[in-house]
């Protein structure tokens, strides 16, 4: 029972470190792509917090001003970094001098939303194949389906063909509003076109 008094007693001396490596990754893995594990997480809370409460001389405060000061500048030095980390700057400078990127998503590393991409889109036991830009893609979640949505967009008939090429069956091309959502399991390939 002892013990248990003892835990709860450290909490307090715990927090000034926690809390503002909490708000610091926490914010930067909302604003980038950057995705952590459990373990790496709350390593990385733990590192990051205790570099802000050693970078600043606030220990002098109340217990509660000086975790309420730690989280504020941690959640601006997040943005800060984020900003950066968001950057093609950082990229550059990733693949240049660590031949690797911070995404953890193939898809992060091969499509540059920010430039638009065009994708040519063959359907599985299907006639239609769809062109147009990728608008959205799912990469947050790895074990289930992904989606995907194209705007500008026209769907092909490949088993008519005519002077023009495949027969369009429907033509939104000029319409940035309509957009076509679709699963990758229904996808039979994608080719990505775009500018390197």
């Amino acid at each position: 029972m002892r013990d248990i008094f003892i835990i709860i007693d450290s909490i307090k001396d715990i927090m000034p470190y926690v809390l503002p490596g909490i708000c610091f990754i926490g914010i930067i893995r909302k604003i980038t792509s950057i995705r952590l594990r459990n373990l790496p997480y709350a390593w990385a809370v733990i590192i990051f917090g205790f570099i802000i409460k050693s970078l600043l001389p606030i220990h002098k405060l109340a217990y509660t001003k000086e975790i309420a000061i730690s989280c504020i500048i941690s959640f601006f030095l997040a943005i800060i970094c984020s900003l950066f980390i968001n950057s093609n700057r950082f990229t550059e400078v990733t693949k240049k001098f660590l031949h690797i990127t911070i995404n953890e998503s193939i898809f992060r590393d091969i499509i540059d939303m920010s430039n638009g991409v065009y994708v040519d889109v063959r359907f599985k036991n299907n006639s239609y194949a769809l062109t147009g830009v990728l608008s959205y893609f799912d990469d947050e979640n790895e074990n289930s389906d992904r989606w995907f949505s194209v705007i500008n967009y026209k769907i092909y008939n490949t088993e008519k063909i005519n002077d023009e090429g495949y027969e369009v069956v429907e033509d939104y091309e000029d319409e940035s509003k309509r957009f076509y959502l679709f699963r990758l399991s229904d996808v039979e390939s994608i080719r990505i076109i775009q500018e390197l």
